[in-house]
């Protein structure tokens, strides 16, 4: 038989997206997966959206919170306690997929030896489900397959470059090596801390196929994170993290200096101020863009590998 796959579904004021979400979850043309549905204290009508689908055979859990958790990563968090299956899929809640994403990915995930996870392409669209312009990250427009210490120092040390957990599939076993407290902490940026950790376990697979679509509109965490500074923030743990994780030639130090010099310059030292996130944001992007020009020159340079 297939291996079982876990869908985790976290929603939160997501209702007008949530009926297209759960039927292109439902509908995937490989079967044997499971869901999971969690909500986190709604304030519209997500539950009576959900509750259409509580006798749906492939719905294993619906949980309601009582509380809202403040962060998607505690769901996340839930769901893996929860999840039975051998691969894992976080499914959020105002993305879409194609309804052969698991089968595809299953197959690259069980192609390859020593591979724990695996993401695709992706197209942007927006809050009425239309297709943007401008695809979201098209980082190689072929398939491929990468050490995962090679990934994380080439490709998760400037930015996320997996840039939508819609569009992952991962093993389940890799969570036990990954200490809760390493994400769930993050508002923001858990998911990156998250994929790091997974990614230094093994190989990871990319297939070029745009097999999901990842939602942009003005209900989402991401962009009002950067605006209060929350990302960069957090963004300082990450590099902190990659750097005792993950052996860095001189060019990787340098851009990570760069992002440390912007953030230690921004931050007053006095105890008991807070740091001044306007002026802090302004500086990190100015000093890391400085650090991230001189990485991909010498990159393109074949300076480095």
């Amino acid at each position: 038989m297939n291996p079982l796959v876990s869908v985790i579904i976290p929603n939160y004021n997501h209702a007008k997206y949530l009926n297209e979400r759960i039927q292109s979850v439902v509908n995937q043309t490989y079967k044997n997966f499971e869901v999971i549905i969690f909500d986190d204290c709604s304030k519209d009508n997500s539950i009576e959206i959900i509750e259409n689908y509580k006798n749906n055979p492939k719905i294993k859990h619906i949980i309601y919170n009582k509380e809202n958790s403040g962060s998607t990563f505690i769901q996340w968090n839930k769901g893996f306690d929860l999840a039975q299956g051998d691969y894992i899929w976080i499914a959020e809640s105002d993305d879409v997929a194609d309804n052969t994403f698991l089968e595809k990915t299953v197959k690259a995930i069980n192609k390859n030896p020593n591979t724990v996870l695996v993401f695709t392409n992706s197209l942007f669209i927006d809050s009425e489900g239309k297709n943007l312009n401008h695809q979201c990250k098209e980082i190689w427009n072929t398939n491929k397959i990468f050490n995962g210490e090679y990934f994380t120092r080439k490709h998760m040390l400037g930015m996320n470059n997996i840039y939508n957990a819609s569009a992952v599939l991962f093993k389940k076993d890799v969570i036990i090596n990954i200490p809760r407290e390493k994400y769930i902490n993050y508002k923001a940026c858990g998911d990156r801390i998250f994929w790091i950790y997974v990614c230094l376990q093994g190989n990871i697979v990319y297939l070029a196929e745009k097999l999901n679509k990842f939602r942009k509109h003005d209900n989402k965490v991401s962009p009002k994170a950067a605006v209060s500074g929350l990302s960069s923030i957090e963004d300082f743990k990450i590099y902190s993290e990659i750097k005792k994780n993950v052996k860095l030639n001189l060019i990787d130090r340098i851009l990570i200096s760069g992002f440390h010099y912007g953030f230690i310059h921004s931050y007053p030292f006095d105890k008991g101020v807070k740091p001044k996130l306007d002026m802090m944001w302004k500086n990190i992007k100015e000093y890391s863009f400085i650090s991230y020009c001189i990485y991909k020159i010498t990159r393109k340079l074949n300076f480095i590998s």
